[in-house]
């Protein structure tokens, strides 16, 4: 076993040593062009990469949300919960009235509420709290 490696020194220039001589020839042969050419196809692969990643990483994310929102489809449609009341908002706030009038009645909500238009509602909220 140990005698192979010593045999190798002893008979001379070995396959693998003269590929890498070939190796170190053509490496020495290239030119600019060579060299920018294989800076663009790398570039080109990398852009390329990176487009097929973020196109997969959306696809992921529509599926995950259509597979989900058909879950709690079956779900209301089996009749085993009500359906949630954020499947039936419409683009232009269609909903917020259900999300209301579904709140617990110990929750006094108005419709008016001042703090919707003040410029600083949670510092305002602390404030009257302090003051009790």
């Amino acid at each position: 076993m140990r005698a192979e490696p010593i045999r190798r020194l002893l008979e001379g220039p070995s396959a693998e040593s003269s590929a890498a001589e070939r190796w170190a020839e053509e490496f020495a042969d290239l030119t600019d062009a060579d060299v920018e050419k294989a800076a663009a196809t790398a570039a080109a692969t990398a852009t390329a990469a990176a487009t097929a990643t973020a196109t997969a990483r959306a696809t992921y994310k529509e599926d995950f949300w259509k597979s989900l929102e058909k879950d709690w489809e079956d779900l209301s449609s089996a009749g085993e919960n009500e359906a949630p009341s954020w499947l039936s908002f419409d683009d232009d706030g269609g909903g917020y009235d259900d999300v209301a009038d579904g709140l617990p009645s110990s929750y006094d909500f108005r419709r008016d509420n001042p703090a919707m238009r003040h410029p600083s509602p949670l510092e305002e909220g602390k404030k009257r709290l302090q003051e009790g």
